[in-house]
């Protein structure tokens, strides 16, 4: 049975899902900044699944998690463009959203996705506002450029993860190379120190073959 889309980005940010505790005060700073360029005092960065948006940082709102049809950031992340709704108490598809009606009383939203690198939706970084207006241009550029950073965070913590997962390699080719060139020169003076140190402690030689 052939994958749909859904399971693809699914598996994607499954990859990436548990690197977001551990990088939970870096989204905090990226949610951060958001809200003060925009000059909007709720912000939010989340990942989305198939049931929840799970909301990993944010400003001016306590933490929370909501049904992913019950978000916005559902439609954010599906945006090639930021996704911005001025008034939502008149928008057709938040007008009666509980958070609009109710308490916060959100009024303003604009959200950027969060894309993998092969360009699957993850979740969405947004600004939003008890006021409602637009968010100037310069805001909306600056927010696909820190809905970037947030990725690029991800895929740093997962690149460190994964060179943590080949430590144990890299010593095996270390004992390996030693034990090799112990056996072909007999005596300690004859073994090329030089060379050895360096493949050694060569990182990418060690990646490649561990």
């Amino acid at each position: 049975m052939k994958e749909s889309l859904e399971d693809i980005r699914l598996r994607a940010l499954e990859s990436v899902w548990e690197l977001g505790a551990s990088r939970q005060e870096l989204f905090r700073q990226l949610a951060t900044e958001a809200a003060q360029i925009s000059e909007r005092p709720i912000a939010m960065l989340s990942l989305v699944d198939r049931t929840y948006q799970w909301v990993k940082a944010q400003v001016g709102l306590p933490k929370m998690r909501f049904a992913r049809q019950a978000g916005f950031c559902e439609h954010a992340m599906l945006s090639a463009d930021v996704f911005e709704v001025e008034d939502l108490t008149a928008h057709p598809l938040f007008a009666k959203n509980a958070l609009v009606t109710g308490s916060p009383g959100l009024r303003a939203y604009a959200g950027a996705a969060i894309l993998s690198p092969a360009g699957f939706p993850l979740g969405a970084l947004c600004v939003i506002s008890t006021e409602p207006g637009p968010l100037s241009a310069g805001a909306k550029r600056s927010l696909l450029d820190i809905s970037q950073r947030a990725m690029a965070t991800l895929q740093s913590g997962r690149e460190a993860q994964a060179r943590e997962r080949l430590m144990p390699g890299r010593s095996q080719v270390s004992d390996i190379l030693k034990l090799a060139v112990q056996k072909t020169f007999a005596r300690p003076e004859e073994r090329p120190k030089f060379f050895i140190e360096r493949v050694v402690m060569d990182e990418l030689f060690c990646d490649e073959y561990a």
